[in-house]
């Protein structure tokens, strides 16, 4: 899909996902969009927006069983500043899965991928 026409679209989307009276629609901005879709792109991922008390969440769901670093290589090389970035496992009432989290001020960029299968140790 072509680029421009993604983002062009998942700021339709994004701005229906959050109310237009909200302070968290102000964040969507061009460059909110463009790092979005470059970071949904790599991890070939559904994105979710939601306003939260900090400002804004942006939920990008992997594809299962995704590794841990691809989620965290996706956020280092499409996001040009990173205040905080934190990877951590999960297995609560969404399932067992991994997560890395990037926060840049009131943006939020959640990775997620659903662990089906266990991981193997290396011979």
């Amino acid at each position: 899909m072509n680029t421009l026409l993604l983002q062009h679209q998942m700021h339709s989307d994004l701005i229906q996902q959050i109310s237009t009276t909200s302070q968290a629609a102000a964040l969507i901005t061009p460059e909110v969009i463009q790092h979005t879709a470059a970071i949904a792109m790599a991890l070939d991922g559904k994105v979710t927006v939601y306003a939260s008390s900090s400002g804004l969440d942006i939920h990008i769901n992997a594809d299962p069983d995704t590794h841990p670093d691809a989620l965290q290589i996706a956020l280092k090389q499409n996001l040009p500043l990173i205040e905080f970035i934190h990877s951590w496992q999960a297995d609560d009432q969404h399932g067992p899965r991994n997560n890395c989290l990037v926060r840049n001020g009131p943006v939020q960029y959640i990775c997620t991928s659903a662990i089906t299968c266990p991981a193997t140790e290396p011979a």
